[in-house]
């Protein structure tokens, strides 16, 4: 096995919206292995594409695991970007950014509609159990915060997912034309939280596709071939994040709203209970 380089005590973030940093990195921390002998075989061998699903037009089977030591030993952590609609920004900071908790988001799916009856609000939280389950404990993050807003806007527009889903549950029930989720809306602040993710705490699966992506990308400029583009990442660290993993917060002022074709949702404030922190920044708008 190919050791990891002791490159220097400097810890390094991947950050997937800077692709001409991270291809450029590759050099410090893998040079050796990603040579010209390598680029050399790989022109001779001519494979047909450089996919990132599917390594075996690397000439070597070991390559990817021999890089994947190499990167950890380089990168300590990866940036992600949380979309979400907290009450209390403030309190992330105090507590950090804990995994979903079922039995918190049914209580508050309770009390926003408390003025519906109890036994279709159970039913909705009966229908969705097996969701609340699967999704439990976990906190998703995505490698690009504009990809979040423009193509995720509903986490910021309305929330937790699992509590959208109850409250499209209790609409399946048909016993009112009113739309529940977007009752959603009247409750916190549409929130981007920038947080740096100890490798240590990614699961290798993750690390893996993080990899090949950047394997592939090295393989097609290698062949001076058509790029394309990495795709996007998403982290799902293995246990909550303390706060000190926080970077920085905002609240996106207009969002792209896929609940209305072509419509976007403005927000009522980009100021929370924690903008006074260090770490907010404005969005620019």
């Amino acid at each position: 096995m190919r050791r990891a380089q002791n490159i220097t005590a400097i810890s390094h973030v991947l950050d997937w919206r800077d692709p001409e940093r991270w291809f450029s990195d590759i050099d410090r921390y893998a040079g050796g292995l990603l040579n010209s002998t390598l680029k050399r075989r790989l022109r001779i061998s001519k494979p047909s594409g450089c996919w990132s699903d599917n390594l075996s037009w690397l000439p070597d089977p070991d390559i990817e695991t021999d890089f994947r030591e190499l990167f950890l030993g380089f990168y300590s952590r990866a940036k992600g970007f949380h979309g979400c609609r907290p009450v209390s920004v403030r309190s992330y900071y105090e507590r950090g950014l804990l995994g979903q908790n079922r039995r918190i988001i049914e209580e508050t799916f309770r009390q926003l509609f408390s003025d519906i009856d109890g036994s279709l609000l159970e039913t909705a939280i009966e229908q969705m159990t097996h969701r609340g389950h699967d999704e439990n404990g976990k906190i998703y993050f995505v490698s690009d915060d504009t990809y979040l807003v423009e193509e995720c806007g509903h986490y910021l527009i309305q929330g937790s997912e699992y509590l959208i889903a109850l409250a499209a549950s209790l609409c399946d029930q048909r016993f009112s034309l009113e739309d529940f989720r977007l009752r959603l809306r009247t409750i916190g602040i549409p929130t981007i939280f920038e947080v740096d993710i100890p490798f240590s705490l990614v699961p290798e699966a993750q690390v893996a596709a993080a990899c090949r992506s950047i394997l592939a990308e090295w393989g097609k400029r290698a062949l001076n071939s058509d790029r394309g583009g990495a795709d996007g990442l998403v982290w799902i660290p293995r246990s909550d994040l303390s706060s000190e993993y926080i970077q920085a917060h905002w609240h996106p002022k207009k969002i792209p709203d896929p609940f209305f074709a072509h419509g976007v949702y403005i927000a009522r404030s980009t100021q929370c209970d924690a903008c006074d922190s260090r770490t907010y920044k404005s969005d620019g708008t």
